[in-house]
C-alpha cells in the first residue's frame, strides 16, 4: 500500500473515532440530564412525603388529645350524675322514711 492510501485510511478511522466520541458525549449529557431530574424530582417527592406526614402527625396529635378530653368530659359528666342521683335518692329516702 502506498503511503497515501495507509494515510486516508488512517484519517478515516480518525473521523470515525471522532463521530464516536461526539456521539458517546452526547448519550452521557442525556444521561446525566435524566438523572439530574430524577434526583430533583426524588428531592420533591420526598419533601411532599415528609410534609404530608407531618400534617398526619398533627393531626393524630390533635385526635388524640380530643379523645383524651372527651374521655375526661364522660368520666366527670358521669360523676356528676351518679353523685347528683345519689343526693336526690338520700334525699327522697329520708323524706319517706317513717
Amino acid at each position: 500500500m502506498t503511503n497515501q492510501l495507509i494515510f486516508h485510511l488512517q484519517h478515516n478511522k480518525l473521523r470515525e473515532y471522532k463521530g464516536q466520541v461526539h456521539r458517546l458525549n452526547e448519550e452521557l449529557t442525556r444521561e446525566q440530564d435524566g438523572a439530574n431530574r430524577n434526583k430533583a424530582q426524588h428531592a420533591d417527592y420526598s419533601a411532599r412525603l415528609h410534609a404530608r406526614l407531618k400534617i398526619e402527625k398533627a393531626e393524630k396529635q390533635s385526635w388524640a388529645e380530643e379523645k383524651s378530653k372527651l374521655q375526661s368530659d364522660y368520666e366527670n359528666a358521669k360523676a356528676s350524675f351518679l353523685s347528683s342521683f345519689l343526693s336526690r335518692n338520700e334525699h327522697s329516702t329520708n323524706i319517706y322514711l317513717p
